[in-house]
């Protein structure tokens, strides 16, 4: 209902239709905004999205929170990345979810590509998963500076870079992740340096290994002070991988694996849009029924 105020304003409904309000110390109209109908397409498709999207999210939660890490349009590229791996699942929309995109697809993929690693780095980082899911880092031998670019501007000259890894879980089931372990691995111009990394995996769970290079300077008492250099902070995903019922079968079988405790709790994600999969079903059979 529409009233008269103190002031000789109307504010209120009328019909539920027209709306009075005042703005700027004028009388206002407005018509209640008409309810936009999406086609069974778009649904289909905001469907996938929101569950690629709702993922992301949890990616970007573990691997990309300080800003120096991802660029302006990182969340979007990560969406993207996963809606198109979702896609090409070969199955039904309603049917299909992220637990069934290849893992593979996740490899490479840069939060800042501001700064790319092809850019800061003039040699390739290699990583292997063996059967069983023993994770193998190798860094090669770094003879001199030249090999890490900011090392050689100006701002970098009495730098020393880092490696930092992390190995996190994701149960995509049961919209769970953590943080299992991360290290810092300095580089070396004796030798080069090998980290592996194993423990007993959780059946189902997405295993990522993500990477990124950042610098510090030491102080007088040989405290490292962190650089951020937002053009040199590279961060990426160098290994993804499931562990479907092989290789949970082969882990389980590695004879001397002691139990790590994870460095995080478990946190949980939104994932709306995966608890809605039985909605979406039953609108796919109904579309049918009707053609």
């Amino acid at each position: 209902m529409a009233i008269v105020d103190s002031q000789g304003f109307v504010r209120g409904k009328l019909n539920d239709e027209v709306i009075y309000r005042k703005l700027n110390g004028k009388n206002v109209l407005q018509y209640k905004p008409a309810e936009v109908k999406r086609s069974f397409k778009a649904k289909l498709a905001a469907h996938e999205f929101g569950i690629a999207s709702n993922v992301g999210k949890a990616i970007r939660m573990l691997a990309a929170k300080p800003k120096e890490l991802r660029d302006a349009n990182m969340h979007a590229r990560l969406n993207t990345l996963l809606t198109k791996s979702l896609r090409r699942v070969n199955r039904d929309i309603g049917e299909r979810d992220i637990r069934d995109i290849d893992p593979a697809d996740l490899i490479g993929f840069q939060f800042n590509m501001d700064a790319p690693f092809e850019k800061t780095l003039n040699f390739p980082l290699r990583c292997h998963v063996s059967e069983e899911g023993i994770i193998h880092f190798t860094l090669p031998r770094l003879a001199d500076d030249a090999r890490i670019a900011f090392l050689k501007t100006r701002d970098g000259k009495n730098a020393k870079a880092s490696f930092d890894l992390m190995v996190a879980r994701m149960d995509l089931q049961h919209s769970r992740f953590q943080l299992l372990e991360r290290v810092d691995i300095e580089p070396s111009s004796q030798e080069g340096i090998e980290w592996e990394y194993c423990r007993r995996w959780e059946k189902d769970n997405l295993i990522l290994l993500f990477v990124s290079l950042s610098y510090y300077m030491e102080d007088w008492a040989q405290r490292k002070i962190p650089l951020s250099n937002k053009a040199y902070n590279s961060s990426g995903i160098l290994a993804s991988f499931f562990v479907n019922d092989e290789l949970f079968s082969l882990n389980q079988a590695l004879p001397g694996i002691e139990e790590k405790e994870a460095i995080s709790a478990i946190f949980t994600f939104d994932n709306k849009a995966l608890s809605k999969r039985s909605d979406i079903k039953q609108e796919i059979k109904r579309q049918n029924t009707k053609a």
